[in-house]
């Protein structure tokens, strides 16, 4: 049975769509049989690490509506590399809007049984209704944190929506993690009341400019630190699959 994946964040900046992007390249690397889908799920275009798409949401978005999606002209115009297929978000930054909740869980319900794995890039915003929608059809969420005063206290004030939403119990990442910031492991989960064994931490790579002017994910810059802490989550979640 395929396993739903998502990324999501309370705040922008946290690297939650290369972090994404780089599980989806790494299994689909690690596993040359199995089919991995990366959804851009976020609300925005998703072609910043994973340019010349050639599907997307918004193209598919009026079948969406009438829950009539063609599944093999969307796996086959999925196919980005190898094994590994991509769903771009909407082109059109205002186009987002008229995706509901229903139509995002809709379309990853119904790829789902196509692939091995599905990751949803889920961004930043709750209000998304692609990302909300993608949010409740996953087996499990990732919630991306980082060492920074804004992010934890967006993340404090989002709990109760998040509770309300049903979108609790989560797993956590803290990306960019530097054992130098006063915002320690420790401190986080104190703080947020993390249960020890519930965080996965992402050392911060050096390349993280380069990969956006380059337009592709930090798995390309072969980044040691950066990839032993990748594929221990990457390995937690192929447990799950």
């Amino acid at each position: 049975m395929s396993r739903i994946i998502s990324f999501f964040s309370s705040d922008h900046r946290t690297g939650t769509s290369m972090l994404a992007q780089c599980c989806a390249e790494r299994l689909a690397e690690k596993d040359r049989s199995m089919q991995v889908l990366l959804v851009h799920s976020s609300g925005c275009a998703g072609t910043d690490y994973s340019p010349q798409l050639r599907e997307s949401v918004g193209r598919i978005r009026p079948y969406l509506a009438e829950k009539l999606i063609n599944v093999e002209e969307i796996r086959r115009k999925a196919v980005w590399r190898d094994n590994l297929s991509v769903i771009g978000g909407h082109e059109d930054p205002c186009g987002a809007s008229d995706i509901f909740p229903e139509m995002g869980e809709y379309l990853v319900r119904t790829l789902a049984p196509y692939y091995g794995a599905v990751i949803c890039d889920g961004g930043a915003d709750i209000e998304e209704g692609l990302a909300l929608g993608a949010l409740f059809a996953s087996d499990v969420t990732y919630m991306v944190l980082t060492q920074n005063e804004n992010c934890l206290k967006r993340y404090e004030w989002l709990l109760p929506v998040y509770r309300q939403l049903g979108l609790l119990p989560v797993r956590y990442v803290i990306n960019s993690f530097s054992q130098a910031s006063p915002y320690s492991e420790g401190y986080i989960r104190d703080r947020l009341g993390i249960e020890r064994g519930n965080v996965v931490k992402i050392r911060a790579s050096g390349h993280g400019s380069a990969a956006e002017t380059d337009s592709r994910s930090l798995l390309a810059y072969r980044d040691k630190a950066f990839l032993r802490d990748l594929d221990e989550l990457v390995a937690e979640i192929g447990n799950e699959l």
